[in-house]
């Protein structure tokens, strides 16, 4: 992970490239989805490739694949929302209001087996 330096924001950037799925909401809805990797991330904001530019003002929903699994097993997603501050050809930008991390749930099966073995210990 690189610290990207000679910024005159307030916080930090970290350039990583990892897999992001976003939908952009219109009056509760979903106006239209898509997906990117992000270029870099700060605790308020991030800014991510696509294709797609996305209207300045909207907002967002985004779902980052982080690359650290809980127990080395189970995948972490970082949950966004929040609006598009910048979107060109270099990126889209987004101010985060809310951000999460959340894990994938397990199935049934598992946790059922999980519970079976901790009472045999």
């Amino acid at each position: 992970m690189k610290v990207i330096q000679s910024e005159r924001r307030g916080n930090r950037r970290y350039h990583l490239e990892l897999d992001v799925r976003y939908k952009v909401l219109r009056r509760g809805g979903v106006l239209f989805e898509g997906t990117g990797r992000t270029v870099d991330i700060s605790t308020r904001g991030l800014m991510f490739a696509t294709p797609a530019l996305i209207p300045v003002g909207a907002q967002i929903e985004i779902t980052v694949s982080w690359p650290i699994r809980v127990s080395g097993i189970y995948p972490i997603q970082l949950s966004v929302m929040g609006y598009v501050v910048r979107s060109d050809a270099g990126g889209t930008g987004v101010r985060m209001t809310i951000r999460e991390f959340q894990s994938a749930a397990m199935r049934p099966a598992l946790v059922q087996a999980a519970g079976a073995s901790l009472h045999m210990m």
